[in-house]
């Protein structure tokens, strides 16, 4: 079995899950068992994995305890129903939410919140202490999609967290984490587990032994965010087989491959290359520069972290050549900047410009950049050129009637965003950064390589290709031709030659 390894996958898709996905269908086509594993609790799980077809190829670590792997539903108590034929109980519905006020004899007992506008799933329950005016939250109740409770807080002074436990979908106890008055995780109590109580000091020796449970001689760990499993891998008591997957630059400027410093996701692999089988990188530029690095027992492979399908070519005489779109996070790395001032720039040469840019924001720092780039783009008035369509699951019909593609990211591991436009016959103008771009665009024949953060330069290739149609056109050519590289059979060709070295079939 192939596990895997992620921290969760929410409602919007980062790449990094998005080849997770695409990785686990692609080796069912070689009978190649393989599912992804999450190690945050997430009550969405499976309701977020659907439109993905991985139902049954997912599950968290807190599913394999609650016993709650895979995407059955169960019967779920009918809180509202209840409340409002209960001749003690009054609801009162908050304005533009889903969310009710539960009173018992016009006393304040509960807030509740619904997943959908019939109030028939609950998403979580707030219960009060008192009175209404000196009312305090002490327990919160949260459910899963599927229908179950899943997890009970139990809430202190100050609302901090004492007590969190999870529990089976038969709402038998299984897991109670613990808290300090710091609110740290103080310990971690496993119930019920093959008919013994667990008890763990921290979440790394849970992982650990979680991992251990999982581990088979034939079992191999991939680990795509490595920073939150080594220290849980060096903790086994069982020989894992660990294979960090690199998905973003390794190495800190200058960009030496031997002295520079690594970058903090990736440190702890390079402390812990004991308790490491290999690497995959997704670009041969990369492997060979981490080849120069690792010792010799532990090797780099290059298997790109996607893959194209079967696209059918869109006719060019459908597409908008002032169409431009980047598919990218609204984060400081991505340098969108850049591309609304070269529209700003172009405009007066080319009023009918538009860039389309998809993604979304960061939360970690209150949306802070993607609040400056709209705000730039109401300054300068170009409300009417450029566009933020945020996140989109399926993006075929904006590749297919797009013009070409812009990447000004600072650095990038891979970008699957680019092989997917190229998949869709569109040129694409990047900054040649490491690692991707330079795998993916031939410089002059589907594209262009510009120095990186030369903004005049993709100005003026960008005026080019705009100026030219028909230059357009066989550059969309030569992007469906170069997509064939990465095909299905080509990259399940790397992966079986690395099953097959790594001793794994």
């Amino acid at each position: 079995m192939i596990y895997c390894i992620s921290n969760n996958i929410g409602k919007r898709l980062p790449g990094i899950e998005h080849s997770q996905v695409g990785r686990v269908k692609l080796l069912s086509q070689i009978g190649e068992p393989a599912k992804i594993v999450t190690l945050c609790h997430s009550c969405e799980l499976y309701e977020n994995t659907k439109w993905l077809g991985v139902s049954n190829q997912i599950f968290s670590m807190y599913d394999y305890f609650q016993e709650a792997i895979g995407d059955n539903l169960y019967a779920q108590k009918k809180y509202y129903e209840m409340w409002i034929n209960h001749p003690k109980y009054r609801v009162e519905h908050v304005p533009n939410t889903l969310d009710v006020k539960v009173f018992y004899e016009e006393d304040y007992v509960y807030y509740a919140r619904f997943f959908d506008k019939e109030y028939q799933k609950i998403d979580y329950l707030n219960h009060f202490d008192g009175p209404y005016q000196t009312r305090r939250k002490v327990r919160r109740e949260i459910f899963d999609t599927r229908g179950f409770l899943t997890k009970a807080i139990i809430l202190g002074e100050t609302q901090k967290v004492l007590q969190e436990t999870y529990y089976s979908p038969s709402g038998e106890e299984k897991i109670v984490c613990y808290y300090n008055p710091e609110r740290k995780l103080s310990r971690i109590e496993l119930k019920n587990y093959k008919g013994d109580t667990y008890f763990f000091k921290t979440k790394d020796e849970w992982q650990a032994f979680f991992f251990d449970e999982l581990n088979q001689p034939s079992t191999l760990f991939l680990s795509d965010r490595t920073q939150n499993v080594m220290d849980s891998i060096g903790l086994m008591k069982t020989k894992a087989s660990l294979v960090p997957v690199i998905h973003n630059v390794h190495l800190r400027q200058p960009y030496d491959p031997v002295t520079a410093e690594i970058t903090s996701p990736y440190q702890k692999i390079f402390t812990n290359l004991e308790n490491v089988t290999a690497i995959i990188a997704s670009t041969k530029h990369q492997a060979q520069e981490l080849n120069e690095r690792l010792p010799e027992n532990v090797k780099a492979h290059p298997i790109p972290v996607g893959y194209t399908g079967s696209v059918a070519p869109a006719p060019f005489e459908g597409r908008n050549p002032f169409k431009i779109v980047c598919m990218a996070r609204y984060y400081t790395e991505k340098q969108l900047l850049h591309q609304i001032r070269a529209i700003q720039k172009l405009l007066p040469q080319f009023p009918k410009l538009e860039l389309h840019l998809f993604g979304y924001g960061d939360a970690t720092n209150n949306y802070q950049e993607e609040k400056m780039l709209k705000k730039y783009v109401i300054d300068h008035h170009l409300e009417e050129h450029v566009f933020f369509r945020g996140y989109l699951k399926d993006l075929d019909s904006e590749y297919n009637e797009a013009g070409l593609m812009l990447l000004t990211s600072s650095i990038e591991g891979f970008c699957l965003s680019m092989l997917e436009a190229i998949e869709h016959g569109l040129p694409v103008l990047s900054y040649d950064i490491r690692y991707g771009p330079s795998e993916m665009i031939i410089d002059g024949e589907n594209g262009y390589l510009i120095k990186p953060n030369d903004e005049a330069k993709l100005q003026e290739k960008l005026a080019y290709l705009l100026e030219h149609p028909e230059l357009q056109q066989e550059m969309s050519k030569a992007s469906y031709r170069h997509a064939e590289t990465f095909n299905q059979a080509a990259i399940l060709e790397k992966w079986q030659a690395f099953l097959q070295e790594n001793r794994l079939k």
